[in-house]
């Protein structure tokens, strides 16, 4: 199984898919600069969510031809009926990084249980 909540390997690729397709990120340099903060999780009269910010992109300059553009701001509910669901997925793969902050994209540690990923940035 490719995208897994059991492997840290498994938690790499689901969060790498899921921004992809439901974050829209595109580019290598969406994804190299991407970091940690950009998320959080909440909770509103629809249940729990995450919340993705994006930031200055290639797409999204802030320059006068882009002043009607703004950075991605993406909620996500939770659906804990779904053993994919995005929200658990991400939280999983956060809990995994030894640190809470900077690179979101860490080098995940073979054999590891629970899951754990390196602070070595990919």
């Amino acid at each position: 199984e490719t995208v897994s909540t059991k492997t840290a390997q498994g938690l790499s690729y689901g969060v790498f898919l899921y921004n992809c397709k439901i974050f829209g990120l595109r580019g290598m340099d969406e994804h190299r600069g991407l970091q940690v903060e950009q998320y959080k999780f909440g909770v509103d009269q629809n249940g729990r969510y995450l919340q993705y910010t994006g930031r200055v992109s290639k797409n999204v300059q802030g320059g006068l031809n882009h002043r009607q553009v703004d950075v991605k701001n993406i909620k996500q509910h939770a659906d804990n009926t779904n053993p994919r669901c995005v929200v658990n997925l991400f939280e999983s793969y956060l809990n995994t990084l030894p640190e809470k902050k900077g690179s979101f994209y860490r080098r995940p540690l073979a054999n590891s249980n629970p899951p754990r990923c390196s602070l070595q940035v990919v």
